[in-house]
């Protein structure tokens, strides 16, 4: 194994440490998204918690999922809001829509969470 190899291997080892970065990416595909990421805090905190003997999931409160779609009216917005209720019942999330008006005729990147277990 290479250095690299090596050292994503320990990266991704110490985000699937952390529970909650677990159980999201588990779910994440039943809300049906093409295009997203799990990122922020929750990713290069756990990283960090890992590297000092913290527990993985130590003092994260939030965990941002960005997606896109093509779509962008609010009605499609809403049902991955519906969806992520369901995928995630006992989470309390937030959405907070990143478009910029010159992005309106076609994309919009969505924050579908502020998931908080």
């Amino acid at each position: 194994m290479s250095a690299i190899e090596d050292y994503n291997s320990g990266v991704f080892e110490s985000v699937l440490a952390n529970r909650w970065n677990d159980a999201i990416l588990e779910r994440i595909g039943k809300l049906g998204l093409n295009d997203w990421l799990l990122t922020s805090g929750c990713i290069a905190q756990s990283v960090w918690k890992a590297k000092y003997g913290f527990p993985p999931d130590h003092g994260i409160i939030d965990y941002d999922l960005i997606y896109f779609d093509p779509d962008s009216s609010w009605q499609a917005e809403d049902d991955v809001i519906r969806k992520a209720a369901d995928v995630f019942p006992n989470c309390r999330l937030r959405s907070r829509s990143e478009t910029k008006p010159a992005y309106r005729s076609g994309m919009r990147a969505s924050l579908a969470s502020r998931i908080r277990p």
